[in-house]
């Protein structure tokens, strides 16, 4: 997965606070959730498709199927990048080792940073 659609999808993610704000009142409504994410796959589908550029009728048709098995798995990637900046939020707070060193670095720090209040990286 290329970090422009990570982004892309991290992008999509931030405008529906109830996947990520446990204090939305949309938050423990699964049913609603799960629309959102038929929301997100269509447009994150669209957007990958619409950004195809290639000339070959055979490439093209393995790269829509390829971004639409993408699209599919978009709750499954929000999932995994929630829980990557978790990790990375984790290892700011309790750096392990001796301590002083190079500070940790996760790629979608910045683009992640709406949902830095709404999550607890203890898990607690």
């Amino acid at each position: 997965m290329t970090t422009d659609l990570e982004e892309k999808l991290i992008n999509l993610v931030k405008n529906y606070p109830c996947l990520f704000e446990k204090s939305d009142s949309m938050y423990k409504n699964s049913k609603h959730k799960e629309q959102i994410w038929e929301e997100i796959s269509t447009v994150f589908e669209n957007e990958l498709s619409g950004n195809v550029s290639i000339k070959v009728l055979f490439k093209l048709h393995l790269m829509l199927n390829f971004f639409i098995f993408i699209a599919r798995g978009a709750k499954e990637l929000w999932t995994k990048l929630r829980s990557q900046f978790m990790g990375f939020l984790r290892r700011l707070i309790k750096p392990s080792g001796s301590g002083k060193g190079r500070r940790p670095y996760f790629r979608h720090e910045e683009a992640m940073a709406f949902i830095k209040d709404s999550i607890d990286p203890d898990g607690t």
